[in-house]
């Protein structure tokens, strides 16, 4: 038995993530790398050993383990890399660009940032306004090959107005 809290990967295809509940009909309820959420089976997952014991149970720099919180804690340690391309303020733009020029600057130094380490999946906060951003940033991630798949954030985590990029993996 796996137990909440724990790291898992697949026994027979690429990718893991976090087992949060075993299901009444023995599968598990976990959270996908890519931050989806699944149910799985029992005999398609393995434990990856790491120091999340349970959901809440975290250890501490002398390995002891100590209550720090509960599900949203674990989730809060291991969030996909995010950039949010909203200017706080007209200082960002201090190269006199138009301010679509500086948030697509912002995106592609990240985006690139995101590929050379490897990431699985991140997210890109663009903001609902009248999408002109957001269709910028689709065509950026439909032509750029280390990109698998787009789409709408969770829009309880991130608003509406945010895209979740997969990216392929580079074994």
């Amino acid at each position: 038995m796996i137990n909440p809290g724990s790291k898992f990967r697949f026994l027979h295809q690429k990718g893991g993530g976090i087992v949060y509940a075993l299901n009444k009909n023995g599968t598990y309820h976990v959270e996908l790398d890519e931050g989806f959420f699944a149910d799985v089976k029992s005999n398609e997952i393995v434990e990856i050993k790491t120091d999340f014991q349970t959901i809440g149970e975290v250890k501490n720099k002398d390995n002891k383990i100590t209550q720090n919180g509960n599900k949203s804690d674990l989730k809060n340690n291991l969030k996909l890399p995010t950039i949010d391309l909203h200017l706080k303020s007209k200082a960002e733009n201090n190269q006199n660009l138009h301010p679509l020029e500086v948030q697509i600057a912002n995106f592609k130094t990240w985006l690139f940032e995101q590929i050379t380490k490897n990431q699985t999946a991140g997210v890109v906060i663009h903001g609902d306004g009248k999408g002109i951003l957001r269709n910028e940033i689709l065509q950026i991630l439909k032509s750029n090959k280390n990109v698998k798949e787009s789409k709408q954030a969770n829009p309880f985590e991130h608003g509406t107005g945010a895209t979740h990029i997969i990216f392929k993996y580079n074994l």
